[in-house]
């Protein structure tokens, strides 16, 4: 009598084994493959995503000359305060292809860094769709390091609060809030903020 335990089936013949060894490496290959697949598309997405995101921002024109009240969050995700104490300048810009857009938020920092007073750079870009990237690119074509840029995501609200109606426009407001004045060329710019340091003085 054999002491040999019985056999579960016969061998697989060598054909029918290399075949299931390919079938095995192929499945994870495929899986791989759509792994990599899903984090590129997931972090271009990321890049691509508005960042705008003013998710509980809050707006109120206070009407009567007295200024306005609003908050939101830079695409840093830091919350900006309008007004925060200081005069400020606002320009409106399209981050994407707009070379008028740079001249103006230089010719904005230059007045800002010029101030006697502390002053406040805010860009906001018209597009809904920035990407971060696109705001990378204009704030190193730009130069303007302490500029805050936020994105106008709620159908042109910011553009309808600040009262600016193009591409390039800057909007020039005092430490209450009040619109002092839209400068018709950049050079206008410091002018009018220096006026908006000035104690006393309202909307125009």
């Amino acid at each position: 009598m054999s002491n040999a335990e019985p056999s579960d089936g016969p061998d697989p013949p060598p054909v029918a084994a290399d075949r299931r060894t390919r079938t095995i490496w192929g499945a994870l290959i495929a899986v791989s493959a759509v792994g990599f697949v899903v984090l590129v598309v997931t972090s271009t997405a990321q890049d691509a995503v508005p960042v705008g995101d003013m998710g509980g921002m809050r707006m109120q024109d206070m009407g009567n000359g007295s200024g306005m009240q609003m908050s939101m969050r830079d695409v840093d995700g830091r919350a900006v305060r309008v007004p925060d104490g200081r005069p400020g300048v606002a320009v409106f810009v399209t981050p994407a292809n707009c070379a008028e857009c740079v001249d103006a938020v230089r010719a904005a920092a230059r007045a800002v860094r010029r101030a006697r007073q502390s002053a406040q750079l805010l860009v906001v870009s018209l597009d809904s769709a920035t990407s971060r990237r696109d705001i990378a690119a204009f704030a190193r074509a730009a130069g303007s390091p302490g500029a805050r840029y936020v994105i106008d995501d709620r159908n042109g609200s910011l553009a309808s609060m600040f009262k600016v109606t193009a591409v390039g426009g800057a909007v020039v407001y005092d430490a209450m809030g009040q619109i002092v004045g839209h400068p018709a060329s950049v050079a206008q710019i410091g002018q009018i903020l220096a006026r908006a340091g000035a104690p006393g003085r309202g909307a125009r």
